[in-house]
């Protein structure tokens, strides 16, 4: 017999202005302390509108902003940040390498999870996966952890990210 497993987040969700609503159901399902951690195109388009929307709800963020790449430096940085602030969860806003920094974040610290992709390139918000590079952006190694707690997919915000992400994502599903 063939075994069949089939994996996923915890919670998926996706709608236009998804962002500017979810603050009780992220709370519900991350905690009330929330590291963030985004680059700054990523912050601009959709982390302060998140951001807003959980301190609207009650909830606390701190944001951090990534150094742009997923190695075990950035990793270990911002674990030492989460450490001290003793967040309940690490939400990345962005695309693939600040996702990878969070799932590895989170599987240090042993906390929730959540993603908030800004583009359309990849699987990788919904993946247990994560990529650790080198300083000459080589993939070095490879973390598997647990699927993301939370996964909140903002139509409007990657709607507006550019056509070239969206052909990406077209390819990577297909090749998947």
């Amino acid at each position: 017999m063939v075994e069949k497993v089939f994996l996923s987040p915890a919670k998926y969700v996706q709608g236009k202005g998804v962002l500017k609503t979810c603050g009780n159901s992220v709370l519900q399902t991350l905690g009330n302390k929330l590291l963030v951690i985004a680059g700054k195109r990523s912050f601009e388009s959709a982390g302060k509108v998140f951001c807003e929307a959980i301190k609207s709800a009650g909830g606390a963020t701190e944001f951090l902003p990534f150094g742009g790449q997923s190695s075990w430096a950035e990793i270990n940085r911002i674990a030492k940040v989460g450490e001290a602030g003793n967040f309940d969860a690490i939400v990345a806003v962005g695309g693939g390498k600040v996702g990878d920094t969070a799932r590895g974040v989170a599987d240090k610290l042993k906390i929730r999870l959540g993603i908030i992709p800004s583009i359309a390139s990849t699987d990788a918000p919904v993946a247990s996966l994560y990529a650790v590079y080198t300083e000459d952006d080589e993939v070095q190694e490879y973390g598997f952890t647990r699927n993301p707690d939370l996964v909140l997919v903002d139509t409007e915000v990657i709607c507006k990210a550019p056509a070239k992400y969206l052909a990406s994502g077209m390819a990577d599903a297909l090749a998947t």
